[in-house]
């Protein structure tokens, strides 16, 4: 197995073994891409978010989270990493797709809306949220979040969404698509390992 690490903050945590979802491979892509890890050390200062078991997302304001590039949506060339930063955002669950597992879809969606102009809304609303963002390259494996009942729930990882050719030309990163793995549907699969 590879020798993998999780660095947070200015520690470094060896991974001790991991078990990605057995329904993944690359040719289904973001449906089953989820895995789940143990360190060697206990991380005892981290307050760890729950784990979304419910299906009700859809709607659902979130926060999303990752290490990628960043840069203004309608400056395209201008886009740059920041690797050793963390960077997040807001945006709104559009839509809940993908090929099912346990009779359950298993993709969040969102677009990243435009502050004025309503033709870059591809899905959902047409109003953006105050830090209206998507995910960019880097950001695979980041969690993206919900407050719900008083708590953080961890609903996606990060998976990508892939950039459209044709709307970056037209409109930047406006408009683009992310694509989360929902976590709801291997809830019960990512318990089973905690324990």
């Amino acid at each position: 197995s590879p020798n993998l690490s999780l660095r947070l903050k200015d520690q470094v945590y060896k991974i001790n073994k991991y078990f990605i979802h057995p329904n993944y491979t690359q040719s289904k892509g973001r449906n089953c891409d989820i895995a789940i890890a143990w360190l060697n050390d206990s991380i005892s200062h981290v307050i760890l978010p729950k784990v979304n078991q419910e299906f009700d997302e859809f709607k659902s304001e979130v926060v999303g989270v990752g290490y990628g590039v960043t840069g203004l949506a309608n400056a395209p060339e201008n886009i740059f990493p920041v690797w050793n930063k963390k960077t997040a955002g807001q945006n709104v669950i559009d839509k809940i797709h993908g090929k099912q597992y346990e009779q359950n879809p298993t993709i969040l969606s969102c677009d990243f809306d435009h502050p004025t102009k309503k033709n870059c809304n591809r899905m959902g609303s047409k109003i953006p949220q105050p830090l209206e963002y998507i995910s960019a390259g880097g950001d695979s494996g980041g969690g993206l979040f919900r407050f719900k009942n008083g708590e953080w729930q961890l609903v996606g990882i990060c998976a990508g969404g892939g950039v459209n050719i044709t709307t970056l030309l037209k409109t930047g990163y406006y408009g683009q698509i992310m694509d989360w793995t929902r976590v709801a549907p291997f809830s019960n699969w990512l318990l089973y390992y905690k324990q």
